[in-house]
């Protein structure tokens, strides 16, 4: 599925990803422009397979 990430730290792999709270994902322990992330959104982090990740457009395609 294409979705929409925001911040640093996603890239292709297994990534811990998390709901960044604006209708996209980003990559666990980080925040959408602030660098942090309260525990209980880390705790709700899930390992996705991410296939490709385009920074321009602020998308990237994970396995579900």
């Amino acid at each position: 599925a294409q979705v929409p990430v925001s911040g640093e730290g996603v890239a292709p792999g297994w990534t811990a990803l998390t709901a960044d709270g604006l209708g996209g994902l980003k990559a666990a322990g980080t925040a959408a422009g602030q660098g942090q992330e309260s525990r209980a959104a880390a705790e709700e982090s899930r390992e996705l397979l991410v296939v490709c990740v385009d920074e321009d457009a602020g998308t990237a395609v994970v396995r579900l």
